[in-house]
């Protein structure tokens, strides 16, 4: 199975949420230590410093793990976006469906066929390329 990557950079996701996973446990790991001290176990060392910095580390890590979620869902957010927003019209996009139904209409060159050559697989394209050849169909007849 192919990583999940985003453009930016190849961007492995998969393997940033392995590193939030580590990062929790590691907050928990910390955050646990810090709470079963034992200050006997720590002389001449001052525990309220070492379990000070223990839950610090615990929060730390606890943060960094929110904040890297927090960016991973929305780079899959915008990646679900982008791919909604030029849907594949069997291995041409929306845009260039569109785009190929404006010049035949800017050169008149406006056909029956278009819809076999842009349209065809995408609901919205077919639905323009049919309101623009009855409004095609209506002019020429009158």
């Amino acid at each position: 199975m192919t990583p999940a990557t985003t453009p930016a950079d190849g961007l492995d996701l998969d393997a940033l949420e392995k590193h939030v996973a580590y990062l929790r446990h590691k907050a928990e790991g910390d955050a646990l230590a810090a709470r079963e001290m034992d200050p006997e176990d720590y002389e001449p060392d001052d525990p309220v410093s070492i379990q000070m910095g223990l839950e610090f580390s615990a929060e730390t890590a606890t943060k960094s793990a929110d904040a890297i979620e927090s960016l991973i869902a929305r780079i899959r957010e915008l990646e679900r976006a982008e791919a909604q927003a030029v849907p594949e019209v069997g291995m041409v996009g929306l845009r260039p469906a569109v785009e190929a139904m404006v010049t035949m209409l800017e050169t008149g060159e406006w056909a029956e066929h278009v819809a076999s050559t842009t349209g065809k697989g995408n609901p919205l394209a077919q639905r323009l390329e049919d309101a623009i050849t009855k409004l095609h169909n209506e002019i020429s007849h009158e």
